[in-house]
């Protein structure tokens, strides 16, 4: 809970002055997220550190959400998680603000998401390997980086979308859009407290289970029914959106049950 609220700053701190637009980018970032397995607080952070540069640069919000998207799916396509991807974004981030691409980021990038450099290289019509010389020259601009990631949006995408999704790429999805579904209660409502205890409960409970699936079945049962009695308290102050909410949530609680279960037959 304090993540999503902690998310929801960040990002409404980036898009202050283009207030009337924020929500819609907010759900075009979990959509981002999603689409690439990857985490919530990662896909906003890349979008919060370089919307503003790209301001700087003449270019749009949405093409900042463009790039990010880029980003996104060059990351999924060479498996780069975790540390290694905070680095990439980190060095992207930098070189976009200083305005080039130098030796050493490239160095730092080619080592652990070439793809992201292949973008790049595409764009000035040369070889990922011919790239480094050109960035030693200054020549590797913050418009190479920018115009090279979005223009490669289309192919990323569809290479992102053949690589195979594992079960933790499930629960970050599954992670993702609890964020978005609590950081949307507290909004209209304050009751992100009631359901992080009802979550913090049902987690405890799971690790206790002994591996048999009727135990798995009556918490799941249990979740279920308190959602619907959560939904029913929270629909009355949730005016023109309860029954959004309330589907989104079984939505959820039906997409980890039949991840539980598939994890009880392997």
């Amino acid at each position: 809970v304090e993540r999503s609220r902690g998310l929801g700053d960040v990002y409404k701190r980036q898009a202050l002055g283009d207030m009337d637009g924020a929500a819609d980018r907010m759900t075009r970032l979990v959509d981002i997220a999603n689409a690439a397995y990857s985490p919530l607080q990662q896909t906003a952070g890349v979008y919060a550190r370089n919307v503003t540069t790209f301001r700087d640069l003449g270019r749009s919000a949405e093409e900042a959400a463009d790039f990010t998207e880029a980003v996104n799916n060059a990351l999924v396509t060479t498996a780069t998680r975790g540390q290694n991807a905070d680095v990439v974004i980190g060095s992207l981030s930098r070189s976009l603000a200083i305005g080039k691409l130098d030796a050493d980021a490239f160095d730092t990038i080619v080592s652990r998401s070439p793809r992201v450099l292949k973008a790049m290289a595409d764009e000035m019509g040369v070889a990922t390997t011919q790239l480094r010389a050109l960035a030693s020259q200054g020549k590797v601009t913050s418009d190479v980086i920018a115009t090279g990631l979005i223009s490669s949006l289309g192919d990323l995408r569809e290479e992102a979308a053949l690589m195979p999704a594992t079960i933790t790429d499930a629960f970050v999805r599954v992670q993702t859009n609890v964020t978005e579904f609590v950081g949307k209660l507290d909004e209209a409502s304050g009751a992100s407290g009631a359901v992080a205890e009802a979550i913090l409960g049902a987690a405890d409970a799971i690790r206790s289970i002994s591996g048999s699936e009727a135990a798995l079945d009556g918490i799941i049962n249990s979740a279920t029914a308190l959602a619907a009695i959560l939904a029913a308290r929270m629909i009355p102050s949730i005016i023109g959106s309860g029954t959004a909410f309330a589907a989104s949530a079984l939505q959820a609680i039906q997409y980890q049950l039949a991840i539980a279960l598939s994890l009880i037959h392997i």
